[in-house]
C-alpha cells in the first residue's frame, strides 16, 4: 500500500484563520473549491496513516535477540516480515507483499490451501465481500522463534449485516531468510454469516485451483505422450486417430468434472464441520 505523502503548500498570505501555508505543519493545499479528502478504502487517509505508524510502535512479545556473543540464532529479517505481515493483514486490500514469501510458501484456512506464491493473487476474500472493512491488531508475539501469531479484529459490513470477527494469522518462518514458508488462518468463534460467506466464496476459488491444477497435469501427460507418439510415423489414411482424439477429450472432460465434484463436497463438509463443532 502506497502511502501519499502531505506536501507543504507554497508560501504565500495567509487566506484562512488558523493556517498558514508557510508553517511547518503540514497542512492540505490553500484551492478555490471544496477540500479534498484522500482516502484508502472508507477511511481517511491521514486516520490510516497514523494506524500504520501505531502498528509500527507496537512491540512483538516475546522476541527474542537473534544474536548473542557466541552465536546468531535467528535473523533481524524475522522481525521484519512479522510486522509486514500485520501491515498487509491491517490494509486488507488483497495485496501482499511478495518478498517476504518463501516461493514454496504454503496457506491455509478452515476451507481453502494452496501452494506457491501465486496463490496469493486470489486471496482476497475482504475487500470483495466485506465492504467497508477495518482491521484492527491486537497483538503481535512469538510462539517459538520461527512461529509468529498476529492477532486481529475486522470490522465491517457483509451485505446489510455488521460483523466483528476475531481472526488469527500464524506464520512459520525461516530463521535465515525470514521468509514465510507457511502461513495458517482461523478466525474461532466466527459468526455464522461470516463462516458461509467464506465457504461459499472458498468453493469458486477451490475450483479454480483445481482445474488450474489438472489443467496442468493432464497437459503434461499429454505432452509426454505426444513425445512417445512422435517417435512413431503414423499412418495419415488410418481412421483410427479420429477416436484417439476423442479419447483424449474424454478423459481431459472426465477429469474436470472429477475435480469440480471433489471440490464441492470437500468444501460442503468443511462448511458442516466448522459450523457445528
Amino acid at each position: 500500500m502506497s502511502i501519499q505523502t502531505t506536501h507543504f503548500a507554497a508560501c504565500r498570505p495567509c487566506t484562512r484563520p488558523g493556517i498558514c501555508p508557510c508553517s511547518p505543519i503540514p497542512h492540505e493545499p490553500l484551492h478555490a473549491g471544496p477540500a479534498r479528502r484522500s482516502r484508502v478504502g472508507s477511511y481517511p487517509l491521514r486516520a490510516v496513516k497514523r494506524r500504520v505508524e501505531i502498528l509500527d510502535e507496537q512491540a512483538i512479545d516475546n522476541l527474542a535477540a537473534c544474536c548473542d556473543d557466541f552465536v546468531c540464532t535467528s535473523s533481524p529479517a524475522v522481525e521484519n516480515s512479522v510486522r509486514t505481515l500485520a501491515r498487509d493483514i491491517q490494509r486488507a486490500d488483497g495485496s501482499w507483499t511478495r518478498r517476504i514469501l518463501a516461493p514454496d510458501v504454503v496457506y491455509k484456512d478452515n476451507f481453502r490451501s494452496f501452494k506457491g506464491i501465486q496463490g496469493y493473487d486470489s486471496l482476497d476474500f475482504v475487500p470483495n465481500i466485506v465492504s467497508p472493512s477495518r482491521v484492527t491488531i491486537r497483538r503481535m508475539r512469538m510462539l517459538r522463534q520461527d512461529l509468529a501469531v498476529v492477532e486481529w479484529v475486522l470490522e465491517g459490513r457483509l451485505g446489510p449485516l455488521s460483523l466483528s470477527v476475531q481472526g488469527e494469522t500464524e506464520a512459520q518462518l525461516n530463521l535465515l531468510s525470514g521468509r514465510i514458508v507457511e502461513q495458517r488462518e482461523s478466525w474461532p468463534g466466527a459468526p455464522l454469516p461470516w463462516t458461509l460467506a467464506r465457504a461459499l466464496w472458498s468453493v469458486g476459488k477451490k475450483t479454480k485451483d483445481t482445474v488450474r491444477g489438472g489443467k496442468a497435469a493432464i497437459n503434461s501427460a499429454l505432452d509426454q505422450e505426444g513425445e512417445s507418439q512422435n517417435q512413431f510415423q503414423g499412418d495419415p489414411t488410418d481412421p483410427t486417430r479420429f477416436f484417439m482424439d476423442q479419447t483424449k477429450n474424454s478423459l481431459w472432460n472426465d477429469m474436470i468434472n472429477l475435480s469440480l465434484f471433489g471440490a464441492i463436497i470437500y468444501l460442503f463438509t468443511q462448511t458442516l464441520y466448522h459450523l457445528w463443532k
